[in-house]
């Protein structure tokens, strides 16, 4: 492929121009903001659907970005919630923020939140537990 030696420098220029350009609006608005950090702007700040305070999950930073597996935004409620790495062979690991029962007075409602928010997770094995099942299904018998 045949280049313009004139055309990739002008090209080269172009781009440094626009980068820079963006550091230092990005700079002004840190200036303005306040933030200190990326996580004073990217916050999670998960609600719960009753519009009750003291059912929300604590406020606190968050990596990521819309386009990230720490899917987390910023002016919305939309993101990643389970996080699941599967092994076929091995063990796996997953993460969730809050439990499913959506109790707030369950030990497991925020347990693991701060785990998720930092990427990590728990070991999943493919082992089953010992002793009895909870549940057993049963075959109803014809009469």
């Amino acid at each position: 492929m045949h280049s313009n030696p004139w055309r990739v420098a002008l090209s080269a220029v172009l781009a440094g121009a626009l980068v820079a350009s963006a550091m230092n609006r990005t700079a002004e608005r840190i200036d303005t903001t306040g933030y200190g950090t990326y996580g004073d702007y990217n916050r999670l700040d998960q609600n719960h659907p009753f519009g009750q305070a003291f059912l929300d999950y604590p406020e606190r930073p968050m990596d990521g970005s819309p386009s990230t597996v720490f899917n987390c935004r910023t002016d919305s409620q939309v993101g990643s919630s389970l996080r699941m790495v599967v092994g076929f062979e091995n063990d796996s690991s997953v993460i969730l923020p809050g439990d499913s029962s959506g109790n707030p007075w369950s030990p497991q409602y925020d347990d693991q939140l701060d785990m998720w928010a930092d990427g990590e997770y728990r070991r999943m094995t493919l082992d089953s537990p010992g002793g009895d099942p909870d549940l057993v299904f049963v075959a109803e018998e014809s009469s």
